[in-house]
């Protein structure tokens, strides 16, 4: 019987030695059944507001907006309104928006306004959010970040937003002749549209 203890008092002072070591150090036991995975998240969609189709973009992924680090005058949009128009691909047929706008506003208040009706989220939080925007001799140049060329719009979705966005400078800025679009800098190259930077996607 002494034997029996002799071998049964050493193992259960080793085990209370490894669980004192174990628990200073923050270690703990594993788990006798697997962890269960997390679920993954799940990102926040863009309304398909105005029969635009909805991207995938969320705001969490997004760059915040560096709309304060633009060149973004006070201007004054004719009529105080901002007027665009774009083809609707659900109801196959070219529409007409105007938004009040109430004195001066910033350049990228276009795209503020485009981003609200067609994504349902602010500019800061939509594919569309640019790198860069700025008024220069009659012409609008805005470079897009690079989000917006993996942005799942499909070709008619990409048609409408550019369109929109051109639309609304050359309708309501009387000094707007003609838009300019690039991406970080480069010709716009997306894999429904291309165009080089320094030709103007719209003009008046």
């Amino acid at each position: 019987m002494k034997s029996k203890w002799k071998i049964i008092l050493p193992i259960c002072a080793a085990v209370i030695v490894l669980i004192v070591i174990f628990s200073m150090h923050g270690i703990t036991m594993p788990a006798s059944s697997p962890a269960a995975s997390s679920a993954p998240s799940v990102e926040a969609q863009p309304s398909a507001s105005a029969g635009f189709p909805a991207s995938s973009a969320s705001a969490s992924s997004s760059p915040s907006s560096s709309v304060e680090n633009m060149e973004d005058t006070p201007v004054s949009y004719e009529n105080d309104t901002i007027t665009f128009d774009y083809f609707d691909v659900v109801e196959n047929q070219k529409k007409t928006l105007t938004e009040p706008v109430d004195g001066e506003k910033p350049l990228s208040y276009v795209m503020e306004t485009v981003s609200q009706l067609l994504f349902d989220e602010p500019l800061a939080e939509s594919p569309i959010d640019p790198l860069s925007i700025r008024l220069e001799n009659g012409s609008v140049y805005i470079d897009f970040k690079k989000e917006i060329l993996s942005a799942p719009l499909g070709a008619s979705g990409e048609s409408v937003i550019l369109d929109s966005i051109a639309n609304g400078y050359l309708n309501s800025l009387s000094e707007v002749t003609a838009i300019y679009f690039s991406v970080e800098g480069q010709d716009y190259a997306s894999s429904h549209i291309e165009f080089p930077k320094d030709q103007p996607y719209k003009v008046k």
